[in-house]
């Protein structure tokens, strides 16, 4: 039948429960606020009726330029669905959504230990941010 993505909300979290399983494993819990924010979108690949991977994603406004970008935040495809095209159907359902949005740009991170991830998105015609970024992780306690 072929793989498709669609667009899921807060009316589908039986199907959206559904690929957390399939992508994560039986052990991961919901989908929590993500599904009612209106900047947050979530695609997920299905291989006929049965999701095998998902992607989803942040709106976020730039100050300077008045425009948004698109932070894709996460993809992961089922492990057993792995190189047969989930993860380019969803990276290209993300950038026809970045289109219907009107969005001036979308973007990325990934690890340089990760070169099946790399060779996706450069696949997809992602450009490699030439510039030498660190991030850094700040955790509770806030204050």
């Amino acid at each position: 039948m072929g793989l498709t993505v669609r667009r899921l909300g807060a009316s589908d979290l039986d199907l959206v429960r559904a690929a957390l399983r399939a992508v994560y494993g039986d052990e991961v819990g919901g989908p929590g606020p993500l599904l009612t924010d209106p900047r947050a979108h979530l695609l997920v690949a299905f291989d006929g009726e049965s999701p095998v991977g998902l992607a989803y994603g942040y709106e976020l406004p730039r100050l300077l330029r008045g425009t948004t970008a698109m932070l894709m935040y996460e993809i992961e495809v089922a492990p057993a669905a792995r190189r047969r095209g989930a993860g380019r159907v969803l990276l290209e359902g993300f950038r026809a959504l970045c289109a219907e949005l009107d969005l001036d740009s979308m973007w990325l991170l990934t690890d340089d230990g990760n070169p099946a991830a790399q060779a996706l998105y450069r696949g997809a015609q992602g450009e490699r941010h030439p510039v030498d970024q660190v991030m850094f992780r700040f955790h509770p306690p806030w204050r």
